[in-house]
């Protein structure tokens, strides 16, 4: 039977490698982004084989990452059916080119779910780095425009001494969502904080920017892959324009160079944020599928 348990910043020793060798682009699968949320989702963690398992569960359902690593997906797959017993069991962040071997797997018993909000936007990273052409000349502008009207400003790798201003950004970004639901924003908040607490166990990458040594913006990321690069949190002054980009993209400069591509991860169905990351001209966006599991006992009679 397989035991779950808290995810520890030192399972990215282990899981980390299960997790890239999988070669899924979704950023559900980067070990940073399963230990910085695990506080909000209640994500736990297991080892099937060399399969990384990671759920959440109440005594009604389990949601579960579809596993991660090499060998028999079957048998991993198998092993979280028999985990989740009477319960509903639904993978999350399945590619569309997973569902077939699911439904191999569980035929007849599987349904699949997309949903647009969470769909991953994945940047050619030296396009994003070039923007060449006509169709980058508005960011191309905005860079221009930021440096003209922010001549000090300098993007520089984020060390311990940035983590308090960080920290102080990041409440009074947060402050200026007052009047709205604060569960998203609290959540984001947990995440940054477990990021800056095991910063350097992660394998973060960070970044400031400032200007006469005030915070303008910051970005963190880590690797999802020896290919893919993962922006986790970025934010940046409001009323500064061409301040967010200009952390975009120094981000990508500043880390971006050895990794083909750069995840940019998901919109939430927010419209400005979905405005803003097509504006950075994906390659294609990530397609992810909720498989879910009918019962066990209806499964049963229809295989029989």
């Amino acid at each position: 039977m397989l035991t779950f348990r808290p995810i520890l910043p030192e399972d990215i020793v282990w899981a980390g490698p299960l997790l890239a060798e999988s070669g899924y682009f979704s950023c559900e699968f980067c070990f940073t982004n399963i230990f910085i949320w695990q506080q909000t989702y209640g994500s736990r963690i297991a080892r099937f084989e060399d399969f990384v398992l990671v759920c959440h569960e109440d005594d009604e359902a389990v949601f579960a990452l579809l596993p991660a690593g090499r060998g028999d997906l079957a048998a991993a797959l198998r092993a979280m059916r028999e985990y989740a017993g009477s319960r509903q069991l639904s993978f999350y962040s399945v590619p569309p080119a997973m569902r077939d071997q699911i439904e191999e797997v569980f035929p007849g018993c599987v349904t699949f779910a997309a949903s647009r909000p969470n769909y991953d936007y994945i940047l050619d990273m030296q396009t994003f780095l070039d923007l060449p052409g006509s169709t980058y000349q508005k960011r191309r502008y905005e860079l221009r425009h930021f440096a003209r009207q922010m001549p000090s400003a300098a993007f520089t790798p984020m060390t311990p001494a940035d983590y308090e201003d960080v920290r102080s950004f990041m409440a009074e970004w947060c402050s200026h969502y007052s009047g709205e639901d604060k569960s998203g924003i609290q959540a984001e908040s947990l995440a940054l904080e477990a990021a800056l607490t095991h910063y350097d166990a992660l394998g973060l990458m960070g970044g400031v920017l400032r200007a006469e040594g005030q915070l303008l913006g910051f970005s963190i990321g880590s690797p999802l892959n020896p290919s893919v690069l993962c922006g986790h949190i970025q934010k940046a002054r409001h009323d500064i324009r061409g301040a967010f980009f200009t952390v975009a993209h120094e981000f990508a400069r500043m880390y971006g160079s050895a990794y083909r591509w750069l995840n940019c991860e998901d919109d939430l169905g927010q419209p400005g944020l979905r405005a803003a990351k097509l504006s950075y001209h994906p390659a294609w966006l990530e397609e992810k599928y909720m498989a879910c599991l009918k019962s066990q006992s209806l499964c049963a009679e229809q295989l029989a």
